[in-house]
């Protein structure tokens, strides 16, 4: 009962001081594949003060206007894209007006937020386009061991949206049609998923446009990493964010893709590395050294 009590409160705050005025340029999107640890970012995030998370607001069945502006599961769109109804939501998205007990549900009651944070697990294949139309903060990707993504995602029977339609994908990519045609199991169809999500941004001609992390590297390390995003965005680091940084999400699971066979795993990395992207192997560690993941302005 106080729970949604609170729940109303919140999502009665958040609707009056979306009437204010917001200015663009202090919106932070957090992107990254299902289960990769975007909420244990955002949260980390937001302990910048006056703060608040906007949370999945392309989640179809959620936030049924997303569907009606357009948007798919997994919608592809390149720095040329003209989308008008499209461009129109996901203003009012990084304005902090898309609001409803779903994407205020991390909130807390407070003064009205002079910085949204936007959390997204179905942006990676259109963050080109993101960033040529929005002038928003330097958005960060997080990046997650391909199998511990898949076990996480099959231990909670995910995703609850349906696997995406790939046409446009492999219309764009045909080199990947083999790939696409040998999926045979779960993993590797949800590997395929992983894939597709993480070759678009990792290859745009402006990926120097956003950062790009690890989850690994953000759990032996997270307050310095944060750290290094916060300086990038011209911002201290928060006073609340070492003690947020140990306790993970609520979403978040600790262990190396538990539930996976070695040779479900291999089927994964099979997948993973047709797309050359191999700096994820059976070491538990990415290889920070890949081509793919260095950047001249990603944080060091």
């Amino acid at each position: 009962m106080l729970r949604a009590a609170r729940a109303v409160v919140t999502l009665t705050l958040a609707r009056a001081s979306s009437r204010r005025p917001y200015d663009l340029r202090n919106t932070i999107v957090v992107s990254g594949s299902p289960r990769s640890g975007t909420t244990w970012l955002a949260e980390m995030i937001a302990t910048l003060p006056r703060s608040a998370i906007c949370f999945e607001p392309l989640h179809l069945d959620q936030v049924p206007a997303a569907r009606r502006a357009g948007f798919g599961w997994r919608t592809i769109l390149d720095e040329m894209s003209d989308e008008p109804e499209l461009a129109s939501f996901m203003r009012n998205v990084l304005e902090g007006r898309v609001l409803d007990r779903w994407t205020t549900q991390d909130m807390r009651p407070s003064l009205p937020p002079k910085t949204w944070i936007v959390k997204f697990v179905r942006t990676n294949r259109l963050l080109p386009w993101l960033v040529s139309n929005f002038d928003v903060r330097r958005p960060v990707v997080i990046l997650r061991h391909p199998c511990d993504v898949v076990a996480s995602q099959l231990a909670r029977d995910f995703p609850s949206d349906p696997p995406p339609d790939e046409t446009v994908f492999l219309r764009a990519h045909p080199e990947f049609s083999d790939v696409h045609a040998s999926l045979a199991t779960p993993e590797e169809r949800l590997a395929f998923v992983w894939a597709s999500d993480t070759f678009l941004p990792l290859t745009s001609a402006l990926r120097d446009r956003y950062d790009v992390i690890c989850y690994e590297d953000l759990v032996r390390d997270s307050v310095a990493i944060v750290e290094r995003l916060f300086a990038g965005w011209s911002l201290p680091a928060p006073n609340g964010l070492r003690a947020r940084s140990t306790r993970r999400s609520f979403t978040s699971s600790a262990d190396r893709y538990p539930g996976l066979t070695k040779e479900e795993a291999n089927r994964v990395l099979r997948v993973t590395h047709a797309f050359g992207l191999d700096f994820y192997d059976t070491s538990p560690q990415p290889h920070g050294d890949h081509p793919l993941l260095s950047s001249s302005a990603a944080p060091r």
